[in-house]
């Protein structure tokens, strides 16, 4: 049986039994004897029994209603105080909703019964998830409030948010060990998903930007399968495509969803999947996901209605980049969004060590292991960590000491030659690393200390190589504009039957001024550079003519190749003119992915 408060003190004129709640009236008899009666108010038991106050807003009360509903099961209702002060319409239609039997024509009986209570006990409400305003509690889910007991705070969900049914838990911390953190042992990205899952609950303590990790390969990699990994640490790790509850979510989505899903998964981590879905503006959803803060709005009665905010930290994958998607979808990559936002290109690294089975079959075994066993590892992370935060001088640690270590590793994945920019997206490896050293410390996970350095290591060496490949193609595209200025005037016209592709470097237009390159000589013009990358390079500047979507050439006549229609690039003439930003990055010649890094005297964590 629930465990009941100490009963409740039932208002004068009414008293409460099993069969339900009743009002007293007094009838005069004959004799001029008063006899009491009994009115029948509810089916069911009902009281209340604390009041509550929303934590961030200091005004807005609210009543805890308990009653029995038509099963004779125990429910808790938090209903607004301004309820109980109407004739009862909307407060008794809530709780007839929710299953309490109540007489018709007593309603007005039942509103002024619950509005007369004066219980002693208060409750914390808190409509945000993640660490409440006292920074000792942390907010998971309405069932999972993790910090001390000197506070009875409860979770006011928004109505249908996702985050309520996709954290849960199943399995044992044994189970989960043996099935999805042990055959992460040799998988650099699995052990990456795990650590991206748990610091996303440090993003506040560690002053990490709103923003995320997206991964990017060809179909059938195992994209979905590490996200699965990141999703099984706080909740339901099935893959969508299969089951109808998951923790991960769809990229397909408004604006208005956006938002919702940002404040369900506040310093929880927000996994999106099949970013090819998406057909919004990107470019504004990033710059809204990592602004914290949604759109302002009034209430019925012109009112500002309180903006939703949230620490997001997000993982996302696709088989095209978000660079790419933006541009696809008809925007323009903007520097600031790949600073919040970490890309990384997989390929087919995700599996490594599969313990004889083929990639396919160990895949499908990580698959069945996260949908059967999950939620329990995150939890525990959270408990352990804002347990000793909360300790006091027996704390094997403190948040300066959080801090102070997060800043050590930024400084050891830093090279020579990184902005500050980049510095701020390395913050979020870094926290994935803080996050590592700590669940070692607990005792949580089964890896070692160069098993996350291996994986925060490999994830900054992928995403240098694909910054670095930028760097590259804007050198390239850059070298390409100084080939045009110095030679245009060489250029044959495309009506010009003398010369062919091996005799001359480009053609150009006899009118319009565009400039036409054969593939070989796009390749030689731009410094060597994949003809293919730099096409792609400078359609993102709007620098490159294109009469089909998705086709980088164009069918144009070419008198060289007696008229006939080539597939050729063409670009605009306003590229010689054109201004170009300075090469992303600047790198060291030898950051390669798989170079073991010098850890110098960094240590991580150790709990005594």
């Amino acid at each position: 049986m629930d465990e009941e408060k100490p009963k409740p003190v039932v208002p004068e004129g009414f008293t409460l039994k099993h069969a339900g709640v009743f009002k007293i009236k007094t009838a005069s008899e004959s004799k001029g004897i008063d006899k009491c009666i009994l009115e029948q108010v509810t089916l069911a038991r009902c009281y209340v029994s604390d009041l509550a106050q929303v934590d961030s807003e200091g005004a807005t009360w609210h009543r805890n209603v308990v009653f029995w509903d038509f099963d004779g099961k125990k429910k808790e209702l938090l209903i607004p105080q301004r309820l109980f002060v109407q004739k009862g319409g909307p407060l008794v239609q809530m709780l007839s909703d929710a299953g309490l039997g109540v007489i018709p024509g007593k309603e007005s009986q039942l509103v002024e019964y619950l509005a007369s209570f004066q219980p002693c006990s208060r409750i914390i409400l808190t409509k945000k998830a993640g660490l409440t305003s006292d920074l000792r509690h942390y907010v998971l889910s309405s069932r999972t409030v993790i910090g001390p007991a000197d506070r009875n705070i409860k979770f006011m969900p928004e109505q249908n948010c996702p985050a309520e049914t996709a954290i849960c838990s199943k399995g044992d911390p044994e189970e989960y060990e043996k099935r999805v953190l042990r055959p992460a042992i040799g998988n650099p990205f699995l052990i990456l998903a795990i650590l991206i899952a748990l610091s996303s609950v440090l993003v506040r303590i560690l002053s990490i930007d709103n923003g995320g990790v997206h991964v990017s390969s060809f179909t059938s990699r195992g994209k979905t399968t590490w996200l699965q990994v990141a999703a099984s640490v706080f909740g339901i790790g099935a893959d969508p495509n299969r089951a109808r509850e998951s923790y991960i979510q769809r990229w397909s989505m408004t604006q208005g969803g956006a938002e919702g899903l940002a404040a369900a998964f506040s310093e929880k981590l927000l996994i999106l999947d099949e970013l090819d879905s998406f057909t919004g503006d990107l470019g504004a959803l990033l710059y809204f996901f990592s602004g914290g803060r949604g759109k302002a709005s009034m209430t019925a009665t012109r009112n500002l209605q309180a903006t939703r905010s949230w620490f997001v930290s997000m993982l996302s994958s696709g088989e095209k980049t978000l660079r790419e998607m933006i541009v696809q979808l008809g925007g323009k990559p903007m520097a600031g969004q790949f600073v919040r936002f970490f890309e990384i290109p997989v390929g087919d690294d995700i599996f490594r060590e599969t313990g004889g089975q083929t990639k396919a079959a160990f895949a499908d075994q990580i698959k069945d292991a996260c949908a059967d066993c999950y939620g329990t590892l995150g939890p525990a992370f959270i408990q352990a960590v804002f347990a000793d935060l909360a300790a006091g001088e027996d704390a094997c640690f403190d948040v300066d000491m959080l801090r102070q270590s997060h800043e050590g590793f930024v400084q050891e994945l830093l090279l020579p030659g990184m902005r500050p920019e980049h510095q701020r997206a390395l913050r979020r490896l870094a926290a994935a690393w803080v996050a590592g050293e700590l669940a070692i410390a607990f005792g949580l996970v089964p890896f070692s200390q160069d098993d996350v350095r291996e994986a925060v290591f490999l994830a900054r060496n992928l995403w240098l190589r694909e910054a670095d490949g930028q760097a590259y193609l804007s050198q390239g595209v850059a070298t390409l504009q100084a080939f045009i200025r110095a030679n245009s005037e060489s250029f044959p016209f495309t009506d010009d039957g003398e010369h062919t592709e091996e005799s001359c470097s480009g053609f150009r237009h006899p009118t319009k001024g565009t400039f036409f390159f054969y593939p070989s000589q796009l390749q030689a013009a731009s410094g060597d550079c994949s003809p293919v990358d730099v096409a792609r390079e400078l359609r993102n500047l709007s620098m490159l003519v294109t009469h089909e979507s998705g086709r980088l050439t164009i069918k144009h006549p070419m008198a060289c190749n007696g008229g006939k229609k080539d597939n050729i690039y063409a670009v605009r003439a306003a590229f010689v003119d054109a201004k170009l930003g300075p090469k992303p990055v600047e790198l060291e010649q030898n950051a390669e992915v798989g170079d073991e890094p010098d850890f110098g005297d960094c240590e991580g964590f150790e709990i005594m």
